[in-house]
């Protein structure tokens, strides 16, 4: 029960911040849909899906690999200074090219005037991340959660005067990235300092502890940029086709699913540590499988709650120059839970030291996404951007069921997978076809799902139950 408390207890940690960072952009939805326009809210998703794709691609991932790292040496009693020192230099010189990257996109229609924020937002951005994970690694899970909510408050709060009260528009936006950021960035450094004990000495990169890193997150290079593909790349399509008032539109589709995401992230970052600390432990299979149990009741059901709300909801929520950016939600939410479960799975690629399998499972999805997106682009318009989004994730999904049954022997229940997808697909559907008209048939198909998962509902009762049980006594 002790590793089960330890997730439960991690996850309320991490929510207290997480849930603030992530979801300061939905509950800032009216503020910009209604002084950025659906033109320049477009060009603003072009500009954060750039940086989306050069994140990756210049870091060469080093974040992730300093979490798994520090994860691994703090376990066995090793110094992690030189891994940090290491990291941090890697990370500013890999700015090197991206200030030549932005120079010369400046002069582009789409990035003029927006070079410069693009640079110090990749800097800001990949300083901040490596100094993160290596204080969620160090365990010092309370310190991540306080950054978090710097950044949020930050974010929100600098938004909120720089679009309403000095009316800046886009460079509003970027501006208050910019200061979320530093703010989060000054927060954390100095404790990073403190623990590393650098008041004492500076130390010298360590190459073979940056070779080691640099073999573990060379995969992962690859993989991100597939997950660009996936989730980012129909950004420039639907500008190129559609223009910035459609790809404007599609972006506040997006933020609805990303919720589901939101708050599975919260979680994941427990389960990423959790999963690793277990990993070597016999019963780990059967751990991964009900831990999985409860994910996947969650997911289904939340999925389904949520689609029956959609419509009412966004009508009142957004202005209405976005009124049909509804239509697009119903598919992309589904995509959403298959990127979760996509996303639990993963991780055995990290735990197990096989990210190859990470970057061919989402290049596989990648090209589903891509194929699709073109073929149904003309037909269905914005909506195609939603469905390929979904077969990309379901594709990833399946692909990394086969690979974790391979690395970790787990049982899946794939029966209650299809039966759940399909009643969760036919509900999506028939909110899109139907519109206002369909909640009746959303709420059988409701009534059948709650009935899919009833046992792992029982199971997941009993498991908190028991949970409540072993922290009182504790108490």
């Amino acid at each position: 029960m002790s590793r089960y408390r330890k997730l439960f207890t991690d996850t309320l940690i991490l929510a207290a911040g997480n849930l603030g960072t992530k979801t300061v952009q939905f509950l800032l939805l009216p503020v910009i849909t209604r002084y950025l326009s659906p033109k320049d809210l477009g060009k603003l998703d072009i500009l954060s899906t750039t940086v989306l794709l050069i994140v990756p691609l210049f870091s060469l991932q080093i974040p992730e690999a300093v979490l798994r790292f520090t994860v691994e040496y703090t376990r066995n009693n090793v110094e992690t200074t030189e891994l940090l020192v290491s990291a941090l230099v890697f990370s500013f010189f890999s700015a090197v090219p991206v200030f030549f990257l932005c120079l010369i996109s400046s002069k582009l229609e789409t990035f003029k005037n927006f070079g410069l924020f693009l640079f110090i937002i990749y800097v800001l951005s990949v300083l901040n991340t490596v100094l993160r994970q290596y204080i969620r690694g160090i365990d010092k899970v309370r310190v991540y959660v306080i950054s978090d909510l710097l950044y949020s408050l930050s974010f929100a709060v600098s938004l909120v005067l720089l679009l309403k009260i000095f009316s800046l528009g886009l460079n509003g936006y970027l501006l208050s990235m910019v200061l979320a950021f530093s703010t989060s960035l000054l927060f954390v450094a100095p404790i990073v300092f403190v623990s590393v004990g650098w008041s004492k000495k500076l130390l010298p990169i360590n190459t073979a502890i940056l070779r080691q890193m640099l073999i573990y997150s060379l995969p992962l290079v690859p993989n991100g940029i597939m997950w660009w593909v996936i989730t980012a790349s129909d950004r420039y399509i639907l500008r190129a086709f559609l223009g910035y008032e459609a790809t404007g539109i599609y972006s506040v589709a997006t933020k609805i699913p990303s919720l589901v995401t939101v708050f599975y992230s919260v979680f994941h970052q427990a389960w990423q540590v959790s999963s690793m600390e277990e990993s070597s432990n016999q019963n780990y299979p059967k751990y991964f499988t009900m831990v999985f149990s409860a994910v996947q009741t969650y997911l289904f059901l939340g999925a389904s709650m949520g689609l029956l709300i959609l419509k009412p909801f966004l009508s009142v929520y957004i202005n209405e120059s976005y009124g049909e950016s509804w239509k697009y939600v119903p598919f992309l939410l589904l995509g959403a839970v298959y990127q979760v479960f996509s996303g639990f799975f993963g991780v055995n690629y990290g735990n197990f030291k096989r990210t190859a399998g990470a970057f061919y499972s989402t290049f596989i999805a990648a090209l589903v996404k891509i194929t699709t997106f073109l073929f149904l682009l003309k037909p269905a318009g914005i909506q195609a951007a939603s469905i390929s989004t979904m077969l990309g994730y379901l594709s990833m999904w399946i692909i990394r069921i086969r690979h974790t049954k391979e690395i970790a022997n787990v049982y899946i229940d794939s029966k209650l997978n299809i039966v759940c997808s399909i009643l969760l697909t036919a509900q999506a559907t028939s909110l899109t076809i139907l519109g206002e008209n369909s909640y009746i048939v959303q709420l059988a198909i409701f009534g059948a799902l709650l009935g899919s998962v009833r046992r792992h509902l029982k199971a997941l009762f009993a498991l908190s139950f028991s949970y409540i049980r072993s922290v009182m006594k504790v108490k």
